[in-house]
């Protein structure tokens, strides 16, 4: 239905911006990682379509014309939103179930460390922003141990002697994520292999892990441990 009739070439250039402080607001509002709301939020740019409107202080901006303003303007609305995301600290992640008489909490620990790039806080390869940042979520002190642990041995097979990016946190709340992210990467072979290899991230991981890259076997050079065991 149409909202406002007489909407005038200003009200459009100003649209995109509207969306942006109106999503930004709603992610303010839907609270933090620690308050326990999940949350949704679609965001559908009108700009890329035509007719195009630009904002002011984007017009004229891009070196390819209007369109090219129009996409800078899209661009920093999404650098905006993913900023807001990141004040809520959540973290796109997996939950592991598995069974300890067949595989141990150790394994899997050096498994999920040869498969990140334990040096980049930021993200990992090309998905950037704090929702990405590597971190291992602990469900008991056990397992709290064993992580710490891990993350010394891994300093120790990379030669270094400073704090790794991976964060080690307590487990609060874990939220399922819709089917179709379900086995993503078997399920839709083809269109993962070329995400994966346009991120870059086998080369950084052969970059930064050598031939221990995405393997759990025993951590290289290091002490007896039971963490370095099964």
């Amino acid at each position: 239905r149409v909202v406002d009739a007489e909407v005038s070439p200003d009200d459009q250039a100003t649209l995109t911006a509207r969306y942006t402080a109106r999503a930004v607001d709603f992610l303010e509002r839907a609270g933090s990682a620690a308050d326990g709301r999940p949350f949704f939020l679609y965001l559908a740019h009108s700009m890329p379509h035509v007719p195009l409107f630009v904002g002011r202080e984007f017009r004229g901006t891009s070196p390819d014309g209007l369109y090219g303003d129009v996409l800078a303007e899209i661009d920093a609305s999404v650098a905006a939103l993913l900023a807001a995301l990141d004040r809520t600290g959540h973290a796109e992640s997996v939950l592991v179930r598995f069974d300890p008489d067949r595989i141990s909490y150790a394994t899997l620990l050096r498994a999920f460390w040869r498969n990140v790039d334990p040096l980049d806080g930021e993200g990992q390869f090309c998905d950037r922003g704090s929702s990405y940042r590597p971190v291992i979520f602990t469900g008991s002190a056990d397992q709290l141990e064993q992580a710490s642990e891990s993350e010394r041995l891994a300093r120790q097979e990379l030669g270094t002697s400073g704090a790794l990016a991976v964060a080690i946190e307590p487990l609060k709340r874990f939220w399922r994520a819709e089917d179709y992210h379900q086995d993503y990467a078997e399920r839709q072979a083809l269109t993962y292999n070329f995400y994966r290899w346009r991120c870059g991230r086998d080369a950084r991981l052969d970059a930064v892990w050598g031939e221990q890259a995405r393997l759990p076997v025993v951590w290289k050079t290091a002490t007896a441990f039971p963490t370095n065991a099964g």
